[in-house]
């Protein structure tokens, strides 16, 4: 019995993992064709009504035909304020109602990798999107792909399991709070990642708002996060067959590996840190193409975002004593992001429980909750 609970607890997590999506697809759906037959509306034609009064007047004062009308009228002016709405209700409402149900708040974590390529999409297909077909083109194609390497990697290092766990800082402020952490949790979990994604989408934004022919920043842009994305694959890849191999190791009841310092861990504490914010300084690099450099704000953001959350899992693996020292080792030597020489070629120390393996530090992420405290999900 306790086998098929387990069964039918993964399977309904899974169909709940696509359900959720469903309200966000309804919205941009229903705004396309809902909408689109009042496009000349929105461009002032089929009458004054527009001229003469503002769409929040209609929304309160006119008739059931005005409000829709008004309310495409403001969702056609401005994408990313509906984006945001959709956001809003299908995440941070309803996300934030399941966290509650589950007191698990795990399909955030998941979302994150989704996200971004739903919101290029939205912006894509919007009624007043306008942009150079090879650039956005490239955008998406870029965006499908660190989605991909992104979801791959929280799910393997799930293994396939949805649920199960949910990012341990969110665990830790669950119990510190308690009581208050229902509603807190609207706040630091659900409206606050939604700052930071919508950041993070402004570049996206900005490419389907600029028909600016391409240029060499574009292909720089380009470069930059195929590099990213593949740095990002390849650390995460080292890290799980390094945890795997920890796996092992404790079933043949040997002494773990506390300290991976090999590959592109032997040159940066977190290099998949580094490629995912390597992508995203790209995704950056085609808003400034298109002379839109503010759209920089949300990489700013989440790269000081993560410089905290960089900070939170270093002290957190120090609070270890297995592997304090070795760590701490590892800290004086080796980069915290950018791939860099040692600053001095001596191997880390090995402690009593130690196998003497010199070649490895508990590679860092952002949302570990449990194992090795290990994690391949470098997000905010």
């Amino acid at each position: 019995m306790k086998r098929c609970g387990a069964l039918w607890t993964r399977l309904s997590n899974w169909i709940l993992a696509i359900a959720v999506a469903f309200p966000a697809f309804f919205l941009e759906h229903w705004f396309r064709t809902r909408c689109g037959h009042v496009a000349g509306v929105w461009r002032g034609g089929h009458g004054s009504w527009r001229a003469s009064q503002t769409p929040v007047v209609l929304a309160c004062l006119g008739t059931t035909d005005q409000r829709w009308r008004a309310f495409c009228s403001w969702g056609y002016d401005h994408p990313l304020a509906m984006a945001n709405v959709i956001f809003f209700v299908n995440v941070c409402i309803m996300f934030w109602i399941l966290d509650i149900i589950q007191q698990n708040g795990w399909l955030i974590d998941l979302y994150w990798t989704i996200i971004p390529v739903m919101m290029a999409h939205f912006f894509a297909a919007h009624p007043a999107a306008v942009a150079n077909p090879t650039r956005a083109c490239l955008v998406l194609i870029l965006v499908w792909l660190w989605s991909l390497r992104l979801t791959h990697s929280y799910l393997r290092r799930e293994g396939w399991k949805l649920g199960v766990r949910e990012d341990w800082r969110y665990n830790d402020l669950r119990k510190t709070f308690k009581r208050d952490w229902w509603w807190m949790s609207f706040l630091l979990v659900y409206a606050f990642q939604q700052v930071l994604l919508v950041g993070l989408c402004l570049p996206i934004y900005a490419v389907f708002s600029s028909a600016e022919p391409l240029n060499l920043l574009d292909i720089a842009a380009a470069i930059a996060c195929v590099i990213g994305v593949t740095i990002a694959y390849i650390a995460d890849a080292q890290l799980h067959e390094f945890m795997k191999a920890n796996d092992r190791r404790r079933a043949a009841k040997m002494r773990m590996r506390l300290v991976l310092n090999s590959g592109l861990w032997y040159y940066s504490r977190h290099p998949n840190y580094f490629g995912e914010q390597l992508f995203w300084l790209g995704m950056s690099a085609f808003g400034c193409a298109i002379g839109k450099s503010w759209v920089a704000v949300g990489v700013t953001m989440n790269s000081l975002c993560m410089a905290c959350v960089t900070a939170m899992v270093e002290k957190r693996m120090l609070r270890d004593k297995r592997r304090a020292d070795a760590y701490r080792r590892y800290q004086r030597m080796t980069s915290v992001w950018i791939p860099w020489a040692k600053a001095v070629r001596t191997p880390v120390p090995r402690p009593d429980n130690d196998n003497g393996n010199e070649d490895a530090p508990p590679p860092l992420g952002a949302t570990s909750g449990g194992g090795d405290d290990h994690d391949t999900t470098p997000r905010s």
